[in-house]
């Protein structure tokens, strides 16, 4: 993938982080302990195989795979970890743009194309994990975050609708005219079979009056919309809701509300509920980066990392008299390379937000910032 973007947002993001935090702070990486043996079922068997075939996979992070298996499990989910575009982090953009001046909207619209890219990066591994598990061991079903019934997504072709408009509205690197054409071919290419017949037409004789479209803003980003979406489009998997469909809902009144206690555990519960009303053996879901559906309890020796967890969803399911559960937790291999910088990003970005909202004044500008500037 081009990095000529990524390096330019890197730089500004640097110097703003320097200017506010005097730089971005590190943190060191625990090693993750190894699986703990437990006793064989068919499911723990297929389980532990699996995490050794994902674990040679280019996109999988191995050092990263968590294997947590219970005595007599019926049923085996298999995790993969995803970053998602956040809507916020559009409308944040989009009011910095209305609030602030130039300087403010350029460093707003810089963090948020490497958010952008970054995202599709992690998506591009978790494509070639997935589609890989689709070519050569069966996968076809993934519960995918997001969707619940018509509450958020209903279709693949949703989510793809939906990052479209997400990245025109951000106005990715301020598109330039070879790129706002390249965005919107490759969109549109896949979003064409399910199109009305008049804006097939129409979207075929708009790219036939134009000259080749130099496709290399589209490689950048094509992943956005999401890996399963994209897989999906491509009749190479089947998407399923993992979302409790009134759960969701709440969850996100009480989010519009900046109340984040029912984003996690109560999503959670009812995601393993879901699947495990509907699947046995060996089942496939996609969730994001900051949730953990297990613990110390469930499996021991298991590291949550730095994530938002909110409990121990495995060992509350199985309390509760659920059904024996075991997880296989699948991490992109970009991951870990950009989800400090993610974090720092997004972090920048509220900052600007408030800044623009309060009328607090911050120097932004050094001698060199011109030159990160698009020509």
């Amino acid at each position: 993938m081009p990095w000529s973007r990524f390096r330019r947002a890197s730089i500004a993001t640097a110097i703003i982080g320097a200017l506010f935090f005097g730089g971005a702070q590190q943190t060191s990486r625990e090693q993750l302990p190894p699986p703990q043996p437990e006793p064989v079922t068919s499911v723990n068997s297929q389980l532990t195989e699996l995490a050794a075939y994902i674990n040679t996979l280019p996109g999988a992070d191995p050092d990263y795979t968590q294997l947590c298996l219970t005595p007599g499990a019926t049923l085996g989910i298999v995790l993969f970890r995803q970053v998602h575009a956040d809507p916020d982090e559009t409308e944040m953009l989009r009011d910095i743009r209305r609030l602030g001046d130039e300087l403010y909207a350029f460093h707003a619209t810089a963090v948020h194309d490497e958010l952008l890219l970054m995202t599709s990066m992690v998506q591009e591994d978790l494509a070639s994990i997935v589609g890989d598990l689709s070519a050569h061991r069966g996968l076809r079903k993934v519960y995918t975050e997001g969707i619940a019934g018509n509450a958020i997504f209903s279709t693949p072709q949703d989510q793809v609708y939906w990052a479209l408009g997400n990245v025109l509205d951000a106005g990715y690197m301020e598109f330039d005219a070879p790129c706002r054409h390249a965005v919107q071919y490759g969109f549109g290419t896949l979003l064409r079979p399910y199109l009305t017949a008049d804006d097939r037409k129409d979207f075929d004789k708009l790219f036939a009056r134009k000259k080749p479209v130099d496709m290399t803003c589209w490689d950048e980003i094509k992943y956005y919309p999401g890996a399963t979406a994209l897989l999906a489009l491509e009749g190479k998997i089947d998407e399923a809701p993992l979302e409790d469909e009134a759960v969701h809902r709440r969850a996100l009144d009480a989010y519009r509300k900046g109340d984040l206690t029912l984003a996690f555990a109560p999503r959670e519960d009812a995601m393993i509920k879901r699947i495990s009303d509907n699947e046995t053996g060996i089942a496939y879901a996609v969730l994001g980066a900051d949730h953990a559906l297990a613990g110390e309890v469930s499996c021991p020796g298991y590291v949550v990392m730095d994530r938002d967890t909110s409990g121990d969803n495995l060992e509350a399911w199985h309390a509760a008299g659920g059904r024996p559960i075991s997880l296989l937790e699948v991490t992109p291999r970009i991951l870990r390379d950009v989800s400090e910088q993610m974090a720092y990003d997004t972090m920048i970005l509220r900052l600007l937000h408030d800044v623009v909202q309060t009328g607090k004044k911050y120097p932004l500008m050094t001698p060199d910032v011109d030159e990160l500037k698009p020509k």
